[in-house]
């Protein structure tokens, strides 16, 4: 689907990379020339058929704004941006594939403060009044966490929450200048055997695993003392035995 190339170019946009190693195939490039040939007539990007989602075409535009790879004013991104500001609700809510969802408002957000645009203020995202960001936080409940959708506070997945965090994370970064997913000249953490999923743990024995677990360690060292001694005392009783 579509969201292959979006998150692997804006994998590689976070960290100011052309490619994960050198010479590969889909290097970022590549990955635009795809989305270029995926977008649809309507100007957005969709995972199935022939019309635009606004939740993929948002994260698409994350993707484009953080790989540098477009001029401003690009036709790809200005024409994704007049999609998204069509599905906007007179409740500054984005209207998706399965309707009004938190999940499209904050990715809404997240490309706008990606671009540079202000999600509370940016004239073409207010509508009757309400903004992108009035938009989004129309699914935010009492307790400050959110709803997928306005009227099911049931459905409340952890994809939710995690996805509001992200706008409300971008929010945050763009008033101090700063854009969300930028890592760039941040060192990669190498991946090690002891944070390789497919690891198969290493098998401790009895002594060992006492050994690991603090309150657990001083009968790794009282068992083979007590040991000594009582052997200790057995061999200097048998000696005695054997002079009597």
């Amino acid at each position: 689907g579509v969201n292959g190339p979006v998150f692997a170019l804006l994998t590689l946009s976070a960290f100011g990379l052309t490619s994960a190693v050198p010479d590969a195939e889909n290097d970022a490039p590549s990955l635009l020339d795809t989305l270029k040939k995926k977008v649809l007539p309507d100007g957005g990007w969709a995972l199935t058929g022939t019309k635009s989602d606004a939740d993929v075409t948002a994260m698409a535009l994350t993707a484009l704004a953080l790989s540098g790879l477009l001029p401003d004013g690009d036709p790809l991104v200005e024409n994704a941006l007049t999609l998204l500001s069509a599905r906007q609700t007179d409740r500054g809510t984005f209207a998706g594939t399965e309707g009004e969802t938190c999940e499209t408002a904050a990715w809404v957000v997240v490309a706008l403060c990606t671009l540079g645009l202000d999600p509370e203020k940016d004239p073409l995202f207010v509508k009757n009044g309400r903004s992108a960001a009035d938009g989004f936080f129309a699914f935010q409940k009492e307790d400050g966490m959110f709803r997928h959708t306005l009227t099911d506070s049931t459905y409340d997945a952890d994809l939710t929450d995690a996805e509001a965090l992200l706008a409300l994370a971008a929010m945050e970064l763009k008033k101090d200048g700063k854009k969300p997913f930028d890592y760039r000249g941040k060192p990669l953490k190498p991946l090690t055997a002891d944070s390789d999923p497919d690891e198969k743990p290493t098998k401790k024995g009895v002594l060992r695993t006492l050994w690991d677990a603090p309150e657990k360690r001083r009968l790794v060292i009282a068992v083979p003392a007590a040991a000594v001694v009582l052997g200790g005392i057995f061999f200097l009783w048998r000696k005695r035995r054997k002079s009597a």
